[in-house]
């Protein structure tokens, strides 16, 4: 077991019910939360100085649905608060030293219909997302430059020539 989540290019962990980290994880996991020795450690408190306020607030609320098994589990999944979040990297006095993008994936495992933990993967997205927000500035750049060149053909010929 140990072969393969020192190998694997996601975050997995299992997370119990206090939203504590279980003994085994991947490696990546340290990489990716930019943290060591994970195991036992509070996931929220993992997250605090890392993200906004709100956003723990909302990990907390829906970490507390997904341990209920009155609630559907896939409906759930369109209100996960981490699907794509920034995360902060701090030093040790709680500087900004740089940010990342992840998506973090919840899925409960049960054992007669109880549930016992969550499994999470974590996914680095930092590149599709910076990508993504430049082209979306280089669309408005270029539909500001129609609009200016829209503009201009409409002035007067003669306007143009003084």
């Amino acid at each position: 077991m140990d072969d393969i989540l020192n190998n694997v290019k996601e975050g997995i962990f299992l997370l119990n019910s206090k939203f504590e980290i279980g003994l085994q994880y991947s490696l990546t996991l340290e990489k990716l939360l930019n943290e060591q020795k994970l195991a036992g450690h509070n996931f929220l408190k993992l997250l605090q100085n890392k993200l906004e306020s709100d956003i723990i607030e909302s990990t907390e609320e829906y970490l507390n649905l997904m341990f209920k098994g009155d609630v559907d589990e896939e409906s759930l999944r369109e209100l996960n608060p981490l699907s794509e979040v920034e995360l902060n990297i701090v030093n040790e006095e709680n500087a900004w030293i740089s940010s990342k993008y992840l998506s973090f994936n919840f899925q409960r495992i049960c054992e007669e219909n109880k549930i016992l933990n969550l499994i999470v993967t974590v996914i680095d997205v930092t590149e599709p997302v910076v990508l993504a927000k430049k082209l979306k500035i280089s669309e408005e750049k270029t539909h500001n430059q129609m609009e200016w060149l829209v503009n201009i053909l409409q002035i007067d010929p003669a306007l143009l020539n003084e």
